[in-house]
């Protein structure tokens, strides 16, 4: 990901939505099963890809990450891809976010294609365990918070940045929590890591956080899910454009 540059702040709007209603944990945050291919780090609901004689072109997710404000990621569903979705690991707490809305390419192309005009957001945290990895996919479960923050974007081909609106000290608490809750939760699952890692109850203080260290990074991934809400529309077309997201990471 390219260094992040400071610049003006939208306004951000905060929202509780519950986006899913999946099975409870006891602290009352949601579990949903993912399967994740091994190494994956940035995936998107749906792809657009356009047919010409011959040749087909994708506006694949990794255009938001290339640093090239000509390319884009284009949602492949009928309609304004509302719901749609960008999923993103960073496995390092957030402190900002960075935008080039719709298709950037060129002022033309800009206002054929749908640009985004509000953007929600959430963090997750996902587990594994030994046994559930294999080379093509893990079976993982994947958390999210209650708590969703909405962006609401500029109708521009400029760069816009945001504060994220939780802190540092926010997602180590959620963290800590959704480890309290698997725990909790899932004992058969990670009843399986306490057979690489030893048994986690018997340890204190250093020995305990270097433990938790040790389990996050054999065994989960953290990041960012972000999701279309509101669309300005194009003139010409329905599909919804992201040209680049910045991520600093704290």
């Amino acid at each position: 990901m390219k260094p992040f540059k400071h610049g003006a702040w939208p306004v951000l709007f905060f929202l509780l939505l519950d986006l899913f209603s999946f099975a409870s944990s006891r602290s009352g945050m949601t579990w949903k099963e993912l399967h994740l291919k091994s190494g994956q780090s940035l995936w998107a609901s749906s792809e657009l890809v356009k047919k010409s004689n011959d040749r087909s072109v994708r506006y694949s997710v990794k255009n938001i990450f290339d640093g090239k404000s000509g390319t884009c990621w284009a949602e492949g569903v009928k309609g304004d891809g509302r719901g749609e979705n960008i999923t993103i690991v960073v496995n390092k707490d957030i402190s900002a976010i960075g935008i080039i809305n719709g298709n950037a390419k060129n002022v033309d192309i800009f206002k054929k294609n749908n640009r985004i005009k509000k953007l929600s957001g959430f963090l997750f945290i996902a587990f594994t365990a030994p046994g559930l990895v294999s080379e093509t996919d893990s079976n993982l479960y994947f958390m999210k918070t209650s708590k969703t923050c909405t962006l609401e974007l500029l109708d521009s081909p400029a760069r816009q940045y945001f504060e994220f609106p939780v802190t540092a000290e926010a997602q180590h608490r959620f963290r800590e929590q959704a480890m309290e809750d698997l725990i909790l939760d899932h004992p058969f699952l990670f009843g399986q890591i306490e057979k690489e890692l030893g048994v986690r109850k018997a340890m204190q203080g250093a020995e305990r956080k270097q433990y938790d260290n040790d389990f996050f990074a054999a065994y989960a991934i953290y990041g960012l899910v972000v999701e279309i809400v509101e669309v300005y529309p194009g003139s010409t077309y329905r599909d919804t454009c992201i040209s680049e997201i910045e991520i600093e990471m704290i």
